[in-house]
């Protein structure tokens, strides 16, 4: 069947945090024989702060604003709150049916008394002119207008002069009901009654003619990226390719759409060009030819979906009982013992000859099906770390306990070696340059002549002590590559052995673990916090080395497994989630964006045949689309939500010029992030930054509020008449005599605890003091002891001391002006 495809999608749900799981429509390719997984997806509901929990539709403005129409007004989401806007803020009823931004960037609100549009802090119709006050089921924008489907009056068009008017060369009787609307880069779509017409805008509109659609009124309509329509009635969904002549009927299986047809906003396309369809029962998507359904037996807390929207960072949010956000980008799902998963953490993963995908766990080995997760026989109770699997057919599997399992095609188990030695517990299999298995344990190294069940052989790396804990293997051409603890990284190279260690320019000679890049270099990880090292090895020694720090921006320095993926992205998994090394810097991904845990296990990273990633960690295993991973999500933008200067309302719309007299300056504003993907602590600290070259110019992340408070009426505190307070841009706030004043108090508090030398002590001074940014360059023991000069000072009587205080009156401390003496202070205080 042609026409796009999604993956499996399973929704579970979690009571703690408000956090749920969603199998979601992250897979546009999945092959029969992996199960579904899981997604997380946050539940906002009355506890964030939304009254209402009947979301009719959603919109995101260009400010990265989500906008959520409902049966109580329009909520505006910042990320982290909710903001009700109803009838006192101008909306023309309380009951809106559709939620949409203008070209220009207005938020418009429609509901069954007409369309009202955003202006400044609250709606008016005062952009909707033209417009007869007739109910508005649909909006979309194109071609520079917004386009307005109506019940009664057709549909509209705003001109360029600001004035809607009905649609020119509009086919359809005024009368129409125009319920189904969809614009993108080639044209508008919409639904008249029982007809679907395109156009590009030009007054030109072109049935798609008889293809078959029958008599009913359409819900719907959708164009996917392969240019397919999918046309929706009340008791059909119609796919029609480009270009075919008959329309396609994939009614069988589909649920019913009563509660969820008729919403704007119920069909969407998801992140990878998936069709997602909220239907009575959940959503639905298409997927090997048959409907998926995401409703109630699969968890969801509430099966009617209403209303689907994919925000500029890929995120899919679900209107439904509530709004519902699936984290991760789309990118990510996850697979843990609640789901099927036959053990609770997974350390390795590989296919075999037949393509079926294999998962070591701390219960046995798992084979993937359809189904689910199964044990392979023989291998229940063992904790698989590592396998390696054979062209010819079988594998070997290495763990806990310390003997070698070889299983063959038919799926027999062998026991080879003894399982009776803990500390020869096998970390690393690998089948070297000659074909043989080699074996790396924590006591020594190995090797399983011709990868034939047999005795093993242990392998003396000269110049490494008897015991050593060997880590990882790596396979490199005619190399075999290994981690040797204490030791260094070892290499087998055309026989002979070499030892890099610490002296070779590694971090530590107690490397844990290692892999091969694509481009000739390996990386290599520590035992200890120090991050990981890449390198090239020239025959001789290792060169170009590159060290990887938290101080490059690592969340941690413990790195359990790395890895590169077709894009030569370098993945770390650390303790707390996975870094990825990209072009535009590092970006993290945790338990928050879908993974299975934050503590990654060693060596479970695993390049799957379409691109995609599967990764392990102690709560089980994720699976990462990185062939449409993108890289870091934007960075935040600090945005005003509101404020005021004075008596003057102010915001974002409406900021440059501003201005407000010098006794009525006071300046309070009110932030958001203009980001829903999370903000590292790090970088979503309240401040507010002074540019000098800008005075009185608030930056960096600001706090979500922030008040200056200007002089009372009457009392200018000094400032002249010129002096009023200024708001500059939209960049930034400006309040010129607020923030300078601030500036001139603190000084004048510094000067009256100023220190004063004498003119002989400042005499003796060979050199002026150094600025303060100077000082703090200087290394401590350059720097003077300012107390030791005080001290000087008042030895030699230069130190002007208060005079005494009149009888009567209260003898206070000392008054210095500047700051306090501090120890590490160059020079004398000024």
């Amino acid at each position: 069947m042609a026409g796009s495809k999604t993956g499996r999608v399973l929704l579970r749900c979690a009571v703690a945090l408000c956090v749920t799981t969603l199998a979601g429509p992250v897979r546009a390719d999945r092959s029969e024989d992996v199960p579904p997984g899981q997604v997380t997806v946050r539940v906002f509901a009355g506890t964030a702060g939304l009254r209402n929990l009947v979301v009719a539709s959603i919109a995101e403005d260009s400010d990265g604003f989500l906008w959520i129409g409902t049966e109580d007004g329009v909520y505006r989401f910042d990320g982290e709150r909710f903001t009700r806007f109803s009838v006192v803020e101008g909306l023309a009823s309380s009951l809106v049916s559709v939620v949409g931004i203008a070209p220009d960037g207005r938020v418009c609100v429609g509901g069954g008394n007409g369309l009202v549009c955003r202006d400044g802090t609250g709606f008016s119709r005062a952009t909707t002119r033209g417009l007869p006050p007739v109910p508005v089921l649909t909006m979309a924008s194109y071609a520079g207008a917004l386009w307005v489907g109506t019940d009664g009056a057709g549909l509209y068009v705003q001109g360029a002069d600001g004035t809607f008017a009905p649609a020119a060369g509009w086919p359809g009787a005024v009368t129409t009901a125009v319920r189904a609307l969809w614009a993108d880069a080639n044209g508008l779509v919409v639904g008249d009654g029982a007809d679907v017409v395109l156009s590009t805008g030009d007054g030109v509109w072109r049935s798609v003619g008889d293809v078959g659609l029958g008599r009913d009124r359409f819900e719907g309509v959708l164009r996917d990226r392969q240019g397919a329509l999918w046309i929706r009635t009340p008791s059909h969904m119609w796919f029609l390719p480009a270009g075919a002549a008959r329309a396609v009927d994939l009614h069988d299986g589909f649920p019913t759409g009563f509660d969820a047809t008729g919403a704007p906003t119920a069909m969407a396309i998801g992140p990878r060009g998936d069709v997602l369809i909220g239907t009575d029962d959940g959503i639905a998507y298409r997927e090997h030819d048959r409907w998926r359904i995401i409703g109630r037996a699969a968890g969801m807390p509430a099966a009617t979906t209403r209303a689907l929207l994919v925000d500029r960072d890929s995120n899919i949010w679900l209107g439904s009982a509530g709004l519902f956000q699936l984290r991760g980008r789309g990118l990510i799902e996850h697979y843990d013992a609640a789901s099927g998963l036959p053990g609770e953490s997974i350390s390795t993963y590989r296919r075999d000859r037949k393509g079926t995908l294999w998962a070591g766990t701390n219960r046995c080995l798992a084979r993937a099906t359809a189904s689910g997760w199964t044990c392979a026989p023989g291998t229940e109770g063992r904790a698989v770390r590592s396998i390696a699997t054979l062209p010819h057919g079988g594998m070997f599997i290495g763990g806990a306990p310390s003997d070698l399992v070889y299983i063959d095609e038919a799926g027999r188990a062998t026991s080879i070696g003894d399982a009776d030695s803990p500390d020869r517990e096998i970390f690393a299999l690998a089948i070297g340059p000659e074909g043989d298995l080699w074996i790396a344990t924590g006591i020594g190294l190995y090797r399983l002549p011709g990868a034939v069940p047999g005795p093993l052989v242990p392998v003396p790396v000269p110049g490494l002590r008897d015991v050593a804990h060997f880590g990882s293997l790596a396979v490199v051409g005619d190399q075999l590559w290994a981690t040797a603890a204490p030791g260094g990284v070892v290499v087998l190279d055309h026989g002979t052995w070499h030892i890099f260690g610490q002296a070779a320019g590694l971090r530590s000679s107690s490397p844990s673990y290692l892999i091969a890049r694509a481009d000739g270099r390996l990386c290599t990880a520590y035992t200890e916090a120090l991050g990981a090292t890449c390198f090239h090895y020239d025959g001789r020694r290792i060169v170009d080395l590159a060290h990887i720090r938290p101080d490059d921006g690592l969340t941690t320095g413990k790195v359990y497994f790395l890895g590169e993926d077709r894009e030569r992205r370098l993945w770390l998994g650390t303790g707390d989630g996975v870094d990825v090394i990209t072009p535009s810097g590092i970006d993290h991904l945790n338990e928050s964006d879908g993974l299975a845990g934050n503590d990654s296990a060693p060596q479970a990273f695993f390049v799957d045949g379409d691109g995609s990633l599967w990764l392990g960690s102690s709560g089980g295993g994720s699976h990462v689309l990185a062939q449409y991973y993108a890289g870091p999500p934007r960075p935040p933008r600090t945005l005003l939500i509101a404020g005021r200067l004075g008596d003057q309302a102010i915001d974002s719309a409406h900021l440059a010029g501003l201005k407000a007299p010098h006794d009525r300056s006071a300046l309070a504003v009110e932030f958001a992030a203009g980001s829903r993907v999370p903000v590292p602590a790090a970088a979503a600290r309240d401040r507010v930054e002074h540019d000098p070259a800008a005075p009185g110019a608030l930056s960096g992340a600001a706090p979500r509020r922030l008040s200056l408070r200007g002089p009372r009426p009457g009392r200018p505190r000094g400032l002249g008449a010129d002096h009023d307070a200024v708001v500059r841009g939209a960049a930034g706030v400006v309040a010129d005599p607020v923030v300078r004043r601030a500036g001139r108090d603190r000084r004048a508090r510094r000067r009256r605890r100023r220190v004063h030398l004498a003119p002989a002590q400042r005499a003796a001074a060979p050199h002026p003091p150094a600025p303060r940014a100077e000082r703090r360059q200087l290394p401590r023991h350059h720097r003077s002891d300012a107390g030791s000069d005080l001290d000087a000072a008042r030895s030699q009587g230069d130190l002007h001391e208060p005079r005494a205080a009149p009888p009567g009156r209260r003898r206070g401390p000392h008054r210095v002006q500047g700051p306090r003496p501090r120890s590490d202070r160059a020079g004398p205080s000024r």
